[in-house]
């Protein structure tokens, strides 16, 4: 417990209730809410979480390991997927991703596994008031067509972005311009009209929420 608690970083985490006789699960305190931290030590080890998406690691990168699993308590279960409420969870996730013998970290509704080292700077970025860190909580995946989509984003919108593809526009181009799009829509409402935005080089944006408002396309203007 002592490992896992940071009292004096940025957000401070603290043991709450731990049940007796143990069961393996741990309660964090962090900002007034509280988490559930297991698969320790005193349970059965759990397995790695299924992964389709990996970064900065390789294939086998989870072959062989046990997972500890941090999900917002009882109480918290039905506001997991506002911000606040993940914020705290990050700052749980990279607390551990810290600690030595740490190989990944993964996020579920992405099915993503990112090295622990990445994900740790990245959250400490966000909390530190940085963008929303969209490659640790979100997917980029490469249509054959050339079109960009994303995968988990609908966790906190109900919606996913498809990225049309644009004549003289990279694939890199593409996925700078849905890392910056994922970081405005991660914290608001849903599109339901048109919406223009600006992309990260400057260029005009076209969001137009499509299939029952379950995709939203983006097209370049220019």
């Amino acid at each position: 417990m002592a490992a896992i608690a940071e009292p004096g970083g940025p957000v401070p985490i603290v043991p709450g209730h731990a049940p007796s006789p143990p069961t393996g699960t741990l309660e964090l305190v962090a900002q007034g809410l509280a988490f559930d931290l297991t698969g320790l030590a005193e349970a059965p080890p759990l397995p790695p979480p299924p992964v389709r998406h990996r970064i900065g690691l390789d294939a086998q990168s989870l072959d062989g390991l046990a997972a500890v699993l941090v999900r917002p308590g009882l109480h918290l279960q039905a506001a997991a997927n506002l911000l606040p409420v993940v914020r705290v969870q990050a700052a749980i996730a990279a607390r551990l991703a810290s600690l030595p013998g740490a190989r990944a970290a993964c996020w579920l509704p992405a099915a993503t596994a990112i090295a622990p080292a990445s994900f740790a700077s990245t959250v400490a970025s966000w909390l530190a008031g940085g963008p929303f860190p969209a490659l640790a909580f979100t997917a980029l995946v490469a249509d054959p067509d050339g079109a960009l989509h994303s995968q988990g984003l609908s966790f906190f919108t109900g919606q996913e972005l498809h990225i049309a593809p644009h004549p003289g526009r990279s694939a890199r181009d593409s996925a700078r311009i849905a890392i910056r799009l994922i970081d405005e829509l991660a914290g608001a409402d849903p599109l339901r009209a048109m919406t223009r935005f600006t992309g990260p080089a400057g260029e005009p944006l076209v969001a137009t929420p499509d299939g029952e408002y379950e995709i939203i396309r983006i097209y370049s203007e220019a």
